[in-house]
């Protein structure tokens, strides 16, 4: 190999190498300003939300999840699959709630959560499975 290509590898290897040591350290010392913004909060009269909602697993399981959802929202979509996941792995430890949370940034989200509650989802309900947005 000539000698300016070993040397133009070498500089590359070293940005590299210091773009992961900058990264690191942001990545770390961002985690210390966001924890303040994640710790644990005590929901007041967090029962309440086990009542109502369309539920899914026993009863009586040893962990419930109590989920507030929107259709429109990517973010919930994507949590989904994690939930079916959980639920086909566990079916008999995990009891899911679910209450429909319409954003209202999200133009459809309200009319998706209504079509959810009297069509093809609320049939998916009765069957046991977690609902799906209606298509567009």
């Amino acid at each position: 190999m000539s000698r300016p290509r070993e040397l133009l590898i070498d500089l590359a290897t070293v940005g590299a190498a210091i773009c992961a040591i900058v990264l690191t350290i942001l990545a770390f010392s961002s985690r210390d300003s966001r924890s303040a913004a994640t710790e644990d909060r005590v929901v007041p009269e967090w029962n309440m939300y086990l009542v109502g909602g369309n539920q899914f697993g026993p009863s009586d399981a040893g962990l419930t999840i109590v989920v507030f959802g929107d259709y429109e929202c990517s973010f919930c979509r994507s949590f989904q699959s994690v939930l079916e996941f959980m639920m086909e792995k566990h079916p008999d430890e995990i009891r899911l709630i679910f209450h429909h949370w319409p954003l209202s940034q999200h133009r459809h989200a309200y009319p998706a959560a209504r079509a959810a509650e009297c069509g093809p989802c609320c049939t998916a309900r009765r069957n046991g499975q977690i609902p799906r947005p209606p298509s567009r």
